[in-house]
């Protein structure tokens, strides 16, 4: 009796990924879904997808498509989502343990090493990418964003304290450059991500605009970057929008008449205006209804705002 030999055991890790992904349209569907669930963790705070192994097959496949300046976007995009998921992380670890604020400020430094090492890791056709920008900015603010949280000024520990205003300072200029570069994109091309970056900026600056803490001067913050004169010039934006629109179509009936309206933006404009002039120094909560987001003045038109999502870039 001849007796059967067993084949011999596969390791785990020799196992073929069933769900790896086999051309480049699978990898950017996959990058560019990690890219939109972490600008989702930072304006709205759900919960993001993590970074994976498969994630980083992907990005290194795409960037070899050196002749693709959308592939090359997509990946510095998803590059730098990475970190934003780990600041979601540490705001998370904040609000689900509120006394770790504090400690979170130690954390600050590390993300802004690792926003520093991915910056220095793009090439200049990204750097010069309009959505790559912005997600660099939104980061950028969304890392010093614990800053906020916790303002206990410490007793024992004066040199926290500084750190701290170091921080709510870097956060103040780091507002002013994302919205500055949001002026700066043409209003018939923009899409939902910008305008949920644009939305949670303008919350981290509002409440930059009326904290008190010893040594952070919000009057001074409001002259720097004031959080009403962007919605009043987004207004502008948006009319001259409507305007060319109108011409285009021969219709009044578009996204920007109902966003920038009175029931859009120039309605949450007249209320953060009139909390900013009685604010007691108490930040405001955006998700409780109390003023609502820069970005529900959209949500109503969402799904308008889904179309061309990546602006001018072909996938």
């Amino acid at each position: 009796m001849v007796m059967a030999c067993p084949k011999p055991p596969v390791l785990v890790g020799q196992l073929p990924d069933q769900h790896e992904t086999h051309n480049d349209e699978e990898r950017r569907a996959l990058v560019a879904c990690f890219a939109i669930s972490a600008m989702a963790g930072l304006a709205i705070k759900a919960e993001p997808m993590r970074w994976s192994s498969r994630i980083a097959r992907a990005c290194d496949k795409l960037s070899q498509n050196l002749d693709n300046a959308g592939d090359l976007a997509l990946v510095g995009m998803a590059r730098i989502s990475r970190v934003s998921v780990d600041a979601y992380n540490t705001l998370q670890q904040i609000q689900d343990d509120p006394p770790s604020a504090t400690y979170a400020l130690h954390q600050i430094k590390a993300l802004r090493t690792m926003l520093d090492v991915v910056k220095g890791g793009l090439s200049q056709t990204q750097l010069q990418h309009d959505m790559v920008m912005l997600y660099l900015y939104a980061t950028e603010v969304q890392i010093y964003e614990p800053a906020l949280l916790g303002l206990t000024p410490s007793i024992s520990n004066t040199a926290l304290d500084y750190q701290r205003i170091e921080y709510l300072t870097a956060c103040l200029y780091a507002c002013k450059a994302s919205l500055d570069n949001y002026m700066n994109i043409p209003s018939v091309t923009m899409n939902m991500v910008q305008v949920l970056a644009f939305s949670n900026t303008c919350q981290v600056l509002y409440s930059l605009s009326v904290i008190d803490y010893p040594g952070w001067d919000r009057y001074a913050a409001r002259a720097t970057a004031d959080v009403l004169w962007y919605f009043d010039q987004v207004c502008t934006k948006f009319e001259e929008a409507c305007h060319q629109l109108e011409e285009e179509n021969g219709s009044k009936d578009n996204v920007f008449s109902l966003a920038g309206g009175h029931e859009g933006l120039k309605s949450l404009s007249a209320k953060w205006r009139e909390n900013l002039e009685t604010a007691t120094g108490i930040g405001m909560d955006f998700t409780a209804g109390e003023l609502g987001g820069a970005g529900d003045a959209w949500l109503t038109n969402a799904d308008m705002w889904f179309t061309n999502v990546w602006g001018e870039a072909q996938f």
